[in-house]
């Protein structure tokens, strides 16, 4: 920005803009006239460049550029959100995110993993949060919160039956860093979130390329035997596998896995708004994005999964801890191939045994061309 003119005017501008994103969305029957939203005047000020700051509680939103309300390690922050970690299901009780300089270490920390009760959520190339809903259960107090990307949603951290706020990036600008400001007041515990926005610079869209399947069966991995039942032998396998969904139970046992195909994702869950049942846990895959591994912790039944692709690796689902006694099946893609399906045996309460399909490799790899407007 040339003068200080030209810098006053952005400033206007963007803050006109922020002003739109700070209105509340009410639920469960309330009208906006019976809650007593006041909300003071934005303060604007540039952080670092076009960067901002948007500090939300459930009855006051503001900027803040002055970092008398943030800590050292937030200020120090590399501002490149790549993954969220946080309880599923109940109050929320810890939230936690990761940057992408940071993200392979972070999925590497003990006990991280998706089970039960949390979620991992990661975010992949391409793919920007541009709002976040808050579930408010009184003034102070934040029960849940969910993120949407310019691709899709992430499950509910937490509850939705309290007041829902969404926040929306505004235009041109996108929600690169999320951060928990908790402290106890009165014994109760008091919630702020941090959001910083930043502006949309060249990111990738991929994009994909239709193809017949002609898949190759894997043996299975699990010797489940009957303590668990009779086993029933299931078999699914799609042309265009979209999503994964890993199913974990009490002791945060792996009761299924399910293939979806583009199709049954689009009819059922691209635009879901109700949570995924507790314990169940979905596996994206962009438009581009291909499953080129599957790991497989197994004894008499199948611990834990994790699948990679030719962009990520996921956390595990399942039974985590069982990494420190059994070793790790891995079914691998020859080159050309993708994982398509997954086949195996389920008993009354677990998955007894997991084998995956290959197909010839039929997805772009090449996202280098086409970008997020």
């Amino acid at each position: 920005m040339g003068s200080h003119g030209s810098i006053a005017t952005e400033l206007r501008l963007r803050a006109d803009d922020l002003k739109q994103v700070v209105r509340p969305k009410v639920v469960k029957g309330m009208t906006r006239s019976e809650i007593s939203y006041t909300r003071p005047e934005i303060a604007f000020e540039p952080l670092h460049g076009k960067e901002v700051l948007l500090l939300v509680g459930r009855f006051r939103h503001h900027i803040d550029g002055s970092g008398t309300l943030l800590s050292d390690s937030w200020q120090t922050l590399t501002y490149d959100l790549a993954a969220v970690e946080g309880i599923s299901d109940g109050l929320i009780t810890s939230f936690q995110s990761a940057t992408n300089h940071h993200l392979q270490r972070w999925l590497n920390e003990p006990g991280r993993g998706n089970d039960a009760e949390r979620h991992v959520f990661i975010l992949g190339p391409g793919e920007l949060v541009r709002a976040v809903d808050f579930s408010w259960a009184s003034e102070v107090l934040l029960e849940g919160l969910r993120l949407r990307t310019n691709q899709r949603q992430s499950p509910w951290f937490g509850r939705r039956n309290g007041v829902i706020k969404t926040i929306t990036a505004p235009h041109g600008y996108f929600i690169n860093a999320i951060k928990p400001m908790c402290r106890e007041q009165r014994g109760k515990r008091v919630w702020e979130i941090g959001l910083r926005l930043c502006p949309i610079i060249d990111h990738v869209m991929p994009s994909l390329t239709p193809c017949a399947i002609d898949a190759v069966k894997s043996e299975c991995v699990g010797e489940p035997g009957s303590k668990d039942g009779q086993q029933i032998e299931f078999s699914e396998k799609h042309a265009h596998l979209r999503a994964i969904i890993v199913d974990c139970g009490k002791n945060n046992v792996v009761r299924s896995v399910h293939a979806l195909s583009s199709e049954a994702f689009e009819r059922h869950l691209a635009h879901r708004d109700a949570p995924l049942p507790q314990g169940e846990h979905l596996v994206f895959l962009r438009h581009s994005e291909y499953v080129k591994r599957v790991d497989v912790i197994a004894t008499d039944r199948v611990h834990a999964i994790r699948v990679a692709t030719n962009l990520c690796e996921s956390p595990w689902y399942g039974d985590v801890n069982q990494l420190i006694s059994v070793s790790v099946r891995s079914f691998d893609a020859q080159p050309q191939q993708q994982m398509c399906g997954f086949h195996g045996t389920l008993g009354k309460r677990m998955l007894g045994s997991l084998g995956v399909f290959f197909s010839e490799l039929h997805t772009s790899t090449d996202v280098s061309k086409s970008k997020v407007a």
